[in-house]
């Protein structure tokens, strides 16, 4: 879980200050497709988030799948624009995956 606190997120697409991002089962993530060669030449970064990881997996109340945005998801698609891809473009769902909040 990462909680974007303040800054602008070079290394994600479709988070906003106060955005919770959920990773669940242990998946594996990094920069999005395309944001580590927008960071070459760089030599800092103004932005200040807060991950937690956890041994056992975190479990979502109903409220929190409410505030799921539904999109943040598909940004991890390479073709994927403004933290939204073509949903007619993917198969399967989000379950969860990738959730994005924006408290």
């Amino acid at each position: 879980m990462i909680y974007y606190v303040s800054g602008n997120f070079g290394s994600r697409k479709g988070v906003d200050v106060g955005s919770i991002t959920l990773h669940p089962s242990g998946l594996p993530h990094g920069p999005q497709p395309g944001l580590a060669e927008k960071a070459i030449g760089l030599h800092e970064t103004h932005e200040l988030a807060v991950m937690c990881d956890t041994f056992h997996p975190l479990k979502l109340t109903k409220f929190a799948k409410e505030l799921d945005d539904g999109k943040y998801w598909h940004s991890w698609y390479e073709n994927a624009q403004d933290g939204a891809g073509d949903p007619a473009a993917v198969d399967g769902d989000a379950s969860g995956a990738g959730l994005t909040s924006h408290l």
